[in-house]
């Protein structure tokens, strides 16, 4: 293990107090819930912060349903919170099925959502499905709150759209509509070993079975997660048969834009990419079929 730097430790009150800490102290602080990623980073001398402010107290860790059609996740729900939250559950199985493929039980006891989004890592499986569900983040900082799009959100390896004097407080997620399918599927080495590649799909259909709109993103293929719009559109008005899937996961794949690194080439997680398209789509149609079909009985909505 490496050797951690001398730093500062403060626990504000409130958020109104955190927000003026961070003002006073700009790029020489950071904040902190789990510190799953952060103690490592730390350790590893990639960050060496001055000053350490816990956020664990400032009360963000609600998953609520809000007023037209809205869930709200706080920015400090751990990943534990996540899969046990029935709400995300009914209206958002994918980020259940990433949120499990995280670590160890242990680490999901610790890490938090946001500290998972703000982290900013190509491979975040949170990432993906959030991404997906469209939706905003919720910031707030000495001079108030702000929102923005979460398309918005990663502008880079390990950097977001947050200032150094802002905190992530919550993530708002737009209900899913009527005849919705979702999926996540990923590549790993291990059990608790980081995406080589992922993909989310969320897929709705009409009654006729035809794709209505659709959304896919990209996990551990680029800098940030890629959302595939020209993948996603090329599914629109069609009945989501192989050949259409296959089309949209060709796109897929060109869009990727992948490394080599010390767990994979790049040309493996390019080929991935493909394949997992494919899979996450059949899957999300399959779910979103089952959906119109337990609505229909007998050729009659019910």
């Amino acid at each position: 293990m490496g050797k951690l730097d001398g730093f500062d430790y403060i626990k504000p009150n409130d958020i109104e107090e955190a927000c003026k800490i961070m003002a006073q102290e700009g790029k020489s602080i950071k904040p902190f819930a789990g510190g799953t990623d952060l103690m490592v980073q730390m350790r590893a001398g990639k960050i060496k912060p001055e000053l350490l402010m816990d956020i664990k107290g400032l009360r963000l860790d609600k998953i609520q349903y809000l007023p037209e059609n809205k869930i709200s996740i706080g920015a400090l729900s751990t990943i534990n919170s996540i899969i046990e939250s029935e709400l995300i559950r009914s209206k958002f199985p994918f980020i259940i099925e990433a949120a499990e493929e995280m670590a160890s039980v242990q680490i999901r006891n610790r890490g938090t959502v946001g500290g998972n989004l703000c982290n900013a890592a190509p491979s975040a499986d949170l990432a993906q499905p959030i991404l997906a569900t469209g939706g905003i983040a919720k910031v707030v900082g000495e001079n108030g709150s702000r929102e923005m799009d979460l398309d918005d959100f990663f502008i880079g390896p390990g950097k977001t759209a947050l200032s150094s004097k802002e905190i992530l407080t919550e993530i708002i997620l737009d209900e899913l509509p009527e005849y919705s399918g979702t999926a996540y599927i990923r590549l790993k080495r291990n059990a608790m070993d980081l995406a080589l590649a992922g993909v989310a799909t969320v897929v709705t259909i009409d009654e006729e079975g035809k794709c209505i709109s659709a959304k896919i993103v990209l996990g551990a293929v680029g800098p940030t997660p890629i959302i595939a719009e020209e993948a996603a559109n090329s599914l629109i008005e069609t009945k989501l048969d192989k050949l259409a899937i296959e089309k949209a996961a060709s796109i897929a794949e060109d869009l990727s834009k992948p490394i080599d690194d010390v767990r994979t080439n790049a040309w493996y997680r390019k080929k991935a990419v493909k394949n997992l398209t494919i899979k996450a789509l059949e899957l999300a149609n399959r779910r979103a079929a089952e959906q119109l079909n337990a609505n229909t009985k007998g050729g009659q909505t019910i």
